[in-house]
């Protein structure tokens, strides 16, 4: 499908591999939805949700997941999660790991399960306080403005 590089069907394989552990999937398609019926049952479900009232969703989870390929740009569904104080299961890269940074943890291949599972395991089983909050104010519009100016007043000495 057309979002195929966001490995919905993968991450539904790990959560399947997690004793009480429920799947939350924002969008989807049919194929996934047949997958999460079918290896999750009643801990899976998904939902289009206007994009207004993603905080209050987020609020009802321990753990945002999205191990997307690693083509894929800047993930602001990152930012949004952590600024929710989500800790962020993210695919191990190099763009991920600066977003992420220490209010999550990464997953080498999406494709073993059971190595997802574990990492999935890892974070929903982490103290991370607000950790993902904190995280998040580095992509605020204030910090961000501030290393404009930093950079611009280097240009202009």
């Amino acid at each position: 499908g057309p979002d195929r590089y966001k490995n919905v069907q993968e991450t539904i394989q790990a959560v399947s591999q997690l004793d009480g552990v429920s799947l939350l999937v924002m969008g989807g398609n049919r194929e996934t939805s047949e997958l999460g019926a079918q290896l999750l049952g009643s801990r899976y479900s998904h939902a289009m949700v206007p994009h207004d009232r993603m905080p209050e969703i987020c609020n009802c989870a321990d753990v945002f997941t999205l191990a997307s390929e690693s083509s894929e740009a800047f993930g602001i569904v990152y930012v949004e999660a952590m600024a929710c104080n989500l800790p962020v299961v993210a695919t191990d890269d190099e763009l991920r790991r600066e977003i992420v940074g220490p209010a999550g943890v990464f997953v080498k291949d999406v494709r073993d399960p059971a190595a997802y599972a574990a990492v999935l395991k890892a974070a929903l089983e982490e103290d991370w306080g607000n950790r993902p909050r904190r995280r998040a104010e580095k992509f605020g519009w204030a910090e961000i403005a501030r290393q404009y100016e930093n950079e611009f007043s280097k240009l202009s000495s």
